[in-house]
Order: C-alpha cells, then sequence, then structure tokens
C-alpha cells in the first residue's frame, strides 16, 4: 500500500502543476479544492476498498482488481468516485469514471471495454 501511496502522491504533486488545488498529505491524501475536497484511497485490493462519493481510488492494475470492479459494476456508480489502475513496475495507468462510463457504454460491453482499456496481458 505504501507504493501506491508514494506513486499516487507523485502523480498528484505533478498534477498540481496543472490543477487548481492543494495537495494535503497525512494518513490518507487529500485534495482540496475551492468548492470541494476528495479523498485519494490507495489500496492493492479493489475488494477492500469502502465506496463514498469525493473518492478516487488508486488500486492495482490487476485482473483480479478488474475482474472485480465488472462483477460489481453498479456499486461503483458513484458520481464522484474515479478509479486510477496502476502497475507500478512498469509506471502503466489508466483511469475510469464509473459513473460516467456506464452512460457511454453499452452494459453489455462493460467487461470488453474495461479490458480494451487496461492494454495489458496478464
Amino acid at each position: 500500500m505504501n507504493n501506491l501511496k508514494e506513486w499516487a502522491s507523485t502523480y498528484y504533486k505533478f498534477r498540481k502543476s496543472f490543477g487548481k488545488f492543494k495537495l494535503i498529505e497525512g494518513k490518507t491524501l487529500i485534495l482540496e479544492y475551492k468548492d470541494k475536497k476528495e479523498e485519494v484511497i490507495c489500496n492493492k485490493d479493489l475488494s477492500k476498498v469502502k465506496l463514498k462519493p469525493n473518492e478516487i481510488i488508486v488500486t492495482n492494475n490487476s485482473l483480479k482488481n478488474q475482474e472485480f470492479l465488472i462483477k460489481n459494476w453498479t456499486k461503483f456508480l458513484i458520481e464522484d468516485l474515479r478509479i486510477i489502475f496502476v502497475n507500478l513496475e512498469t509506471n502503466f495507468k489508466w483511469m475510469i469514471h464509473p459513473y460516467i462510463h456506464d452512460r457511454v457504454c453499452e452494459k453489455k460491453h462493460i467487461e470488453k471495454s474495461i479490458f480494451s482499456i487496461s492494454n495489458e496481458k496478464f
């Protein structure tokens, strides 16, 4: 989990130069905007994360996590929730906003679209 948190901290320090938020580092990472706060949750196992609004989840880009997302798709349809899948070895990342993705992708193709976005072979 520490490696994911380090990755997320570095990622948001870089993004801070383009965005208008303050990065608060502590036990968790907080992105503080003028009108809202977002918590960055880092956990290698997506099934262990408690979902809530205004949250960004940083997790391992693994087949297990992708399959969990697909199997539990409706639980992830929270308007402000984003998930960043990261391969720490290659620094490959991809992000999904399930609430938006659900509106632009046909339900029967969710699995195919997620595996095509992830772009890694397991």
